[in-house]
């Protein structure tokens, strides 16, 4: 298989798959853990391989994309998880691929890369559209990337194309196969159905004495009552604290003062002369001339493509770099910046006049201000009650006697379960989502006051009251209970048996669906156009999908539902042959599925050798000593 590959890989490519991957550098310098077949190395496959501090710009590039995503992901969760095992186990696939590639003579070129990158829109020049190598090193360099790196990164990607789409060219599903598949998802059959429910059963008499005692003796189990216990909880966070802070109007206006030219007003408008030259020596010359207080008038020649003095807001300025650096915050009057590339041009400015924005009257912020003033001292209170908290369990304070010193509600619940539910079968339900908080009640022993516990934004804290033993209570004290479950449980029963009758009665042509359903005055229904295994979303109920397509040509079924308490009554019509046109309409979709489930057998198989190839090593060891040390410093 392996002289197949060679030989397949030496032939005309078809083109080049890339595609753009942005990391953030970030070393933790794990050393000391590798074998000696490895060296530094954490996986090797002949030529190829990485350490685990490249593995670890892996790492920061996967939680990179879940902040660029939205999303936020810890290290730690990284870790427990399990995405960070996955991407060991990718990147470690990924090298075995690279390695075997590279072992046969198997790489893209650096100018064959270089010249998609080139034509890429992300490096280029939005006024002349041609490629900007200064954009392109500003945006590598904002990742903290080098061109050697990014281009490394590119190879690998192609390459990885090339390979993948290699062996996979000269797979084709046998057509035998498809239309096989495809007959058998264009097969239709027709159905028809109707619903019964309780009423059509029919009255049932009164349970007696002895039948409930009976169907009590016999679920004694759910009639148990679980250990119960009384717990007061104390909750606790910032929010208990925001209505004790106090914050006088002068010190509002204090505040207001100081936030007003970055948060309460509106844009600032700078005034600065921007000189155009053709040329990078022009605009050199510009800047020493600008920064010696030149006027826009002595600016003349061929060398000079326009000068402007302008005003703008930060938003109206279309070069970005230059918005940036004349915006920046240690940016003066004088300051000159530039020379900054803008297409075959280079352009130089001076910043001269900083007119503030007109700010927002302080009565209409006050609250605003106060609000965040609160909530931020707030937050300290809380963070120095909960540093109190451990002072308090060691001096032997009651939970409530804690909830009086720190200020924090605590609430005495009745005899909950550990699932929270009462003796009635209702639950609490801030206390049921709360499965850490009922576990430390019932592991705590009476009179003890728990360690606290975290919640979202909240601590908690749980004292343990009172214990009331698991109990069976006698017939006689839940009756009523027993009564409801035996009716219910009955005329399920009841409901089941007489649907089963009535189905085996028209299975055995004592009467038709149409009779049975019309006695009973049933609306039978049925598929308006027979459904497939490939076509049947809105023509039957759902429930009776499953057994229709595995059930024979005048089958009559049940199923439960649609609804409670009643009864769907089924039977299969018949079963129809799929014509050709089916088979040829479905024939694609099957062949493109089939396809793709022989590439991923394919790749799986050629992995495997690949890797006895290159005799392919990894040190998971490594690995765990990796997660352990994030696990640690968390």
């Amino acid at each position: 298989m392996l002289t197949m590959m060679r030989e397949l890989l030496r032939s005309k490519f078809a083109g080049i798959l890339f595609g753009l991957i942005i990391v953030s550098m970030a070393v933790w310098g794990v050393t000391d853990i590798f074998n000696g077949s490895l060296g530094s190395q954490v996986v090797k496959a002949g030529p190829r391989g990485f350490t685990m501090a490249e593995f670890d710009v892996r790492v920061e590039q996967l939680l990179q994309r879940q902040r660029d995503q939205g999303g936020i992901m810890s290290r730690r969760e990284a870790v427990e998880q399990g995405a960070v095992d996955q991407l060991f186990a990718v990147h470690a696939s990924r090298m075995a691929n690279l390695g075997y590639a590279k072992s046969i003579g198997v790489e893209s070129t650096t100018d064959g890369v270089w010249e998609n990158v080139r034509s890429d829109e992300e490096f280029a020049d939005p006024i002349s559209g041609n490629f900007d190598s200064d954009l392109y090193r500003r945006v590598l360099r904002s990742y903290q990337y080098t061109p050697e790196e990014y281009l490394r990164l590119l190879q690998d990607e192609t390459t990885l194309g090339l390979l993948r789409g290699s062996y996979a060219s000269a797979l084709r599903p046998p057509q035998a196969y498809s239309n096989l598949q495809a007959t058998y998802l264009a097969e239709s059959r027709d159905l028809s159905w109707f619903v019964i429910d309780r009423s059509d059963v029919g009255e049932a008499e009164p349970p007696t004495e002895e039948d409930l005692q009976a169907y009590y003796e016999e679920h004694l189990d759910g009639f148990r009552i679980p250990e119960r216990r009384v717990i007061s909880v104390l909750s606790l966070s910032a929010e208990d604290f925001v209505h004790t802070v106090e914050v006088s109007t002068e010190d509002l206006r204090a505040i207001y003062e100081a936030q007003k030219a970055q948060r309460f007003s509106g844009p600032e408008t700078r005034h600065f002369v921007e000189v155009v030259t053709r040329s990078e020596v022009a605009a050199r010359d510009a800047f020493g001339r600008l920064a010696g207080g030149a006027t826009p008038e002595s600016f003349t020649g061929a060398s000079t493509a326009s000068v402007n003095a302008r005003a703008a807001r930060r938003s109206e300025i279309a070069n970005t770099e230059l918005a940036t650096q004349l915006f920046q915050e240690q940016a003066r009057i004088g300051t000159v910046v530039g020379p900054i590339r803008q297409g075959d041009l280079w352009l130089v400015a001076r910043l001269d006049e900083v007119v503030p924005g007109i700010p927002v009257p302080f009565e209409s912020v006050s609250d605003l201000i106060q609000e965040e003033y609160a909530r931020a001292e707030a937050e300290n209170l809380f963070l120095q009650a909960e540093a109190n908290i451990f002072d308090l369990i060691g001096a032997g304070y009651t939970l409530k006697e804690m909830g009086t010193e720190l200020g924090a509600p605590v609430i005495t619940y009745v005899p909950l379960s550990q699932r929270a539910r009462m003796e009635d079968g209702r639950a609490i339900p801030g206390l049921a989502a709360n499965a850490q908080l009922m576990q430390a009640a019932f592991e705590g022993r009476l009179g003890q006051v728990s360690d606290p516990i975290d919640g979202e934004n909240r601590i908690f804290m749980v004292e343990v009251q009172s214990v009331l033993p698991p109990r069976t209570p006698d017939l006689a004290e839940i009756r009523d209970r027993v009564e409801v479950a035996y009716i219910a449980s009955r005329d399920s029963e009841g409901l089941s048996r007489f649907a089963r009758g009535l189905a085996e009665e028209i299975e055995l042509g004592g009467r038709s669906m149409a009779e049975v359903a019309d006695g009973l005055g049933k609306d039978l229904e049925g598929t308006q156009r027979s459904i497939s295994r490939a076509n049947y979303e809105g023509q039957a109920p759902s429930g009776i999908l499953v057994p229709a397509f595995g059930a024979n040509e005048g089958d009559v079924f049940t199923v439960p539902g649609p609804g409670a308490d009643q009864v769907t009554i089924a039977r299969l019509d018949a079963i129809n042959p799929p014509g050709s046109s089916d088979v040829t309409m479905l024939g694609g979709l099957v062949s493109a599925e089939i396809q793709q489930s022989l590439e991923n057998d394919l790749r799986y198989a050629m992995e495997a050798e690949f890797r006895e190839a290159v005799d392919f090593k990894a040190n998971t060891a490594a690995l765990e000593v990796y997660k352990q040390q994030i696990l640690d410093q968390q």
